[in-house]
């Protein structure tokens, strides 16, 4: 389960203390409105190890610049184009280096390579469609955008869509303009050994052991830099920008997500599955129903009230047990709330005192 998103406004005088929609908690001041959910993944140009190639390639996403705030974003070898604090590291290659002087390209590339700075485009060539342009491409017909590779092909097929598309035909490839790749952002830092012979992307194996050598991963050394493991999420990105707090809930305790979303859902759900089928088939009988699932018919205000109640009797439970040393099981924290709701008295929430009380009396 992925974590649970909310975020919480920063409170101003003439704005509502909570405004909770789909999953988070927000509200924009400048727009005087609440903000809807946004998905949790990465932002354009994002600074992210995912879907980094080792070397330079053009087809890898472009990632922002990225300013060397501190030592520990420096590696322990040096050399004479080392970054250093300060520095502004660029993710693609362009026509200058940091130092102001003629980017030399790639070490990965051979010499000969390198002499080809800029690429030769020769008109226009066909290419098979990636998965994501069939999803656009069907999307744009109002047409299912779910499922595998396959079963897009054979959508796409029967709508007459293609399954090519015309690109750039490249008989020189140059560096300027392409992304670096893990081992050039990692040579810029420092953090590449010239006296390991091999570096990939999951590191090679021991020959005795057949462990991999981390030491040897480009994911694993680049994952431990600060500016790639603290970039922020596209929800994180643009909560700040509208001036709100973004926090995560615990992975796997959908009980305390937000102030009861998880039961909010949960309601829908079941309400929608008691519903006649035929109220499921066409497009737009099914978007009303989603509509109403999802609206004040459902979820009043009494219900919403409910479910972040019950949420918070979670969150108390689980800080009692976490409070007394006592593990934080899912049965442990049933058991709690069971103790909590029998009475509110001493002797069921506090026995162990009590006895104590009693038995200094007693001596």
């Amino acid at each position: 389960m992925q974590e649970s998103m909310q975020i919480k406004s920063k409170q101003g005088p003439d704005q509502p203390r909570n405004v909770r929609r789909h999953g988070v908690t927000s509200y924009n001041k400048e727009a005087n409105m609440p903000i809807p959910s946004i998905i949790q993944k990465l932002r354009i140009e994002q600074t992210s190890f995912e879907d980094m190639r080792s070397g330079p390639s053009p087809n890898a996403r472009h990632m922002r610049e990225s300013k060397i705030e501190s030592e520990e974003y420096l590696g322990p070898h040096d050399h004479d184009l080392k970054l250093r604090v300060g520095d502004v590291q660029k993710m693609q290659f362009e026509d200058k280096n940091h130092l102001g002087q003629e980017q030399r390209g790639p070490l990965l590339w051979s010499e000969e390579q390198r002499q080809n700075r800029i690429s030769v485009i020769e008109g226009k060539t066909l290419v098979d469609k990636n998965k994501e342009d069939m999803k656009t491409d069907l999307a744009n017909r109002q047409m299912f955008t779910a499922g595998t590779a396959k079963q897009l092909k054979e959508r796409c097929l029967a709508a007459g869509i293609s399954l090519q598309k015309e690109v750039d035909h490249v008989a020189v490839q140059g560096f300027i303009g392409i992304a670096k790749g893990m081992y050039e952002i990692l040579w810029e830092r420092g953090f590449i050994d010239p006296n390991v012979e091999k570096y990939t992307i999951d590191g090679i194996k021991d020959p005795n052991t057949g462990q991999l050598l981390k030491e040897t991963s480009l994911k694993h050394l680049i994952q431990q830099l600060p500016d790639f493991e603290n970039e922020k999420t596209l929800l994180h990105y643009h909560g700040e920008k509208l001036g709100c707090i973004v926090f995560n809930s615990p992975k796997c305790t959908p009980e305390v997500a937000g102030e009861g979303i998880e039961y909010d859902w949960g309601v829908s759900k079941l309400w929608y599955r008691t519903q006649d089928i035929k109220l499921k088939k066409k497009k737009t009988e099914f978007k009303k129903l989603v509509s109403r699932a999802v609206g004040n018919e459902v979820l009043s205000l009494r219900m919403v009230r409910d479910n972040a109640r019950r949420a918070r009797e979670h969150m108390i439970s689980y800080y009692k047990l976490e409070k007394s040393g006592d593990s934080t099981l899912p049965s442990d924290v049933k058991r709690m709330m069971a103790t909590r709701k029998s009475h509110s008295s001493v002797i069921d929430m506090d026995k162990g005192f009590v006895s104590g009380q009693l038995r200094a009396m007693a001596t």
